[in-house]
């Protein structure tokens, strides 16, 4: 198989209306590579999709499993490529004509077919609903269809468009776990699109950031969540703590609103305002806490807010007229009797905050 199965190279899609709806500058993937691309409504998501599926035309060196499109017998490509709607696309049909159509259309036996079709709608759990007609399934049981569908044909590359977004938040952690699960034991390629980063923070081992048809940061997951390339991506991944600030570049310094100033072990950008800080590395302790440690800050203040999230405690902490989001669990909320209105100190090291 080859090393590189996806390359875009200065890659550009005008309309009649608007300009760089998408421009690609460089990007590859490997076979077998889970990559998200995350980014807002808008931002050319599905462009990508279309220019990489070869629905649209675009400008620029595009090539798929080491060919270039535009020498290649496009119908070839595209057949080793999956593509999975945002909307449930299903024939008025039986869920196993709906999975079967593709391997008719690339006329395999009837054998094979039948094979191929119950393997795969019991990989994903719904090979007993395969005599059933489409139009009464249930939204998850459909989405479960069209993946089924995407994989029966065996791909090199799966298009992931927002395939969960209309199953709730339960049933669409376990579609994606699984088909995660799926495409690692098959060598699979995949790349899902989503607005959303919590979808594809567990999912993807490389996370690649798009903006008004611009990859803006290409990182692993965890980086994006730590070291954001600039505030819109910040507030994408829901960074908890995004802080004015000022840059004494003299000092290699920062200066809060609050007056608090500490030394910043890292170098320094330039036209910088804001400061990151995710709330599990802050900590809160009672009022009498003290520190020697020079890597960290000390604010004091008072407990404003306690809010539940899912896994942990958002506790709102106010200091001196800031508000700093920290994520605590639940047992170091009973262990430290933390509650509103109680005064307390939080902490964090200058090595956990980043500069936007």
């Amino acid at each position: 198989m080859e090393e590189s199965i996806l390359s875009m190279k200065n890659v550009i899609v005008n309309r009649k209306a608007r300009k760089n709806v998408l421009n690609i500058d460089n990007f590859s993937m490997k076979a077998g590579e889970i990559i998200a691309v995350v980014g807002p409504n808008g931002s050319g998501k599905s462009t990508l999709f279309q220019v990489i599926n070869l629905l649209i035309p675009c400008n620029g060196e595009l090539k798929l499993f080491g060919e270039s499109v535009k020498n290649s017998n496009k119908i070839k490509l595209r057949r080793r490529c999956s593509y999975v709607f945002q909307e449930m696309l299903l024939l008025k049909d039986t869920v196993f004509n709906n999975v079967a159509k593709a391997l008719q259309f690339r006329r395999l036996s009837n054998i094979e077919i039948n094979e191929r079709v119950h393997r795969v709608l019991r990989e994903f759990e719904c090979e007993h609903l395969a005599e059933r007609q489409s139009y009464c399934l249930s939204g998850g049981e459909a989405q479960r269809v069209c993946i089924a569908r995407a994989m029966v044909t065996e791909p090199d590359l799966l298009l992931l468009d927002e395939p969960s977004a209309s199953l709730d938040a339960g049933m669409k952690s376990e579609m994606i776990r699984h088909i995660k699960k799926v495409a690692e034991e098959k060598g699979i390629a995949v790349i899902l699109v989503s607005h959303n980063f919590s979808d594809v923070l567990h999912f993807a081992e490389r996370a690649v950031v798009m903006f008004d048809g611009k990859f803006v940061q290409d990182e692993i997951p965890e980086v994006l969540m730590r070291r954001p390339a600039n505030e819109k991506i910040a507030k994408l991944v829901g960074i908890d703590n995004i802080l004015s600030c000022n840059i004494d570049y003299e000092n290699n310094s920062i200066s809060l609103d609050n007056g608090i100033k500490f030394s910043y072990p890292y170098n320094m950008k330039k036209n910088v305002r804001n400061l990151c800080i995710p709330g599990e590395c802050i900590k809160i302790y009672d009022s009498d806490f003290s520190t020697n440690e020079v890597s960290k800050i000390v604010l004091e203040g008072s407990i404003k807010k306690i809010l539940p999230d899912i896994g942990s405690y958002y506790v709102i902490v106010q200091c001196e007229g800031q508000n700093i989001n920290v994520r605590v669990s639940r047992e170091y909320i009973i262990d430290n009797n933390i509650k509103e209105g109680k005064s307390v100190k939080i902490t964090f090291s200058s090595f956990d905050v980043h500069i936007i």
